[in-house]
């Protein structure tokens, strides 16, 4: 996960260099996220780090749209006091292997959770 905080103006170039969208452009917010390695040198494209920041700086439905992943809302009965161990155990009982990871971000604990199929 990139950790690096960016301007509002930086993840706006960065979207809109994403869903190719012309924008107002300023020389200084095009440098700096080509010092940090997010646009290309010899074009004004999304590196693979800027392209991971543009779609982490987007909603989940636009982000799936543009990994062209499947968004599906379902409706999970309260199992555990955390609704990420009841998608958990939903995914499990589907016939999927997962597991949890717990990570700090900003001082609060938040979990993922991957799971795969067997």
């Amino acid at each position: 996960m990139i950790t690096d905080s960016l301007s509002k103006p930086q993840i706006m170039l960065l979207q809109s260099i994403l869903k190719n969208v012309n924008t107002t452009i300023r020389k200084q917010t095009v440098e700096a996220l080509r010092w940090r390695g997010y646009i290309n040198n010899d074009e004004l494209s999304l590196t693979q780090n800027g392209f991971n920041k543009a779609i982490e700086s987007l909603p989940l439905k636009e982000q799936c749209y543009f990994l062209n992943i499947q968004l599906q809302d379902i409706s999970l009965q309260r199992e555990s006091k955390y609704p990420e161990n009841d998608a958990k155990l939903y995914f499990e009982k589907e016939g999927f292997d997962s597991y949890s990871i717990g990570y700090f971000k900003r001082s609060v604990q938040r979990k993922v959770f991957i799971c795969h199929s067997s």
